[in-house]
C-alpha cells in the first residue's frame, strides 16, 4: 500500500487503497514522513518496528494501529519488507 524510506518513514509512494483507508490525499503525503502525520502515534513505537525490520529484513502478519486523517485508529494486519534501490555488489 505504501512505500517508504526506512530512515525517515518519508513517503515515497501511496496507493489507492491507502488512499481510501487513510482519508489522506497523495499530496498530503507523499514527501512527508509517518511521524509528521501521527500515523503511528508515537516516534517511540515507528523506533521499535523500524529496529525489527532491520533485525529481520521482513515482518509478516503483524498487527499494527495506523491513524487516520480523521484521527481514528485503523487495526491493520500488515506485512513489511526492506527493499533498496542500490545496485547489486
Amino acid at each position: 500500500m505504501s512505500i517508504t524510506t526506512l530512515e525517515e518513514g518519508r513517503y515515497v509512494d501511496i496507493n489507492e487503497c491507502w488512499v481510501e483507508m487513510s482519508g489522506y490525499t497523495r499530496e498530503e503525503i507523499i514527501g512527508y514522513t509517518s511521524l509528521e502525520h501521527n500515523i503511528w502515534g508515537s516516534p517511540e513505537v515507528r523506533a521499535e518496528f523500524v529496529r525489527r525490520l532491520q533485525e529481520q529484513g521482513a515482518i509478516c502478519n503483524l498487527e499494527t494501529r495506523f491513524r487516520t486523517k480523521g484521527g481514528g485508529i485503523r487495526v491493520l494486519l500488515s506485512g513489511i519488507f526492506l527493499i533498496s534501490n542500490k545496485p547489486p555488489r
